[in-house]
């Protein structure tokens, strides 16, 4: 999954979901172990949130005052 470059928080996702099912498994003794108990999620990178700055709010704002909502 690395290798086809998805996000830390999609394999994430993956390595919980298959933990999961393999406990399952360990609890119905289908298998003796869990190949999952060693294996650690990725760490992932906060995303940065820019907020909009005064020149661009009052952008947003002068293109909503002239548009009626029949317009958008």
């Amino acid at each position: 999954m690395q290798e086809k470059e998805m996000q830390a928080s999609t394999i994430n996702v993956s390595i919980s979901r298959l933990k999961k099912l393999f406990d399952y498994m360990l609890i119905e003794k289908y298998i003796e172990y869990n190949p999952f108990v060693d294996i650690e999620r990725l760490k992932e990178e906060r995303k940065v949130i820019n907020p909009l700055n005064d020149c661009e709010i009052k952008q947003m704002l002068t293109v909503a005052i002239k548009n009626t909502h029949t317009n958008i």
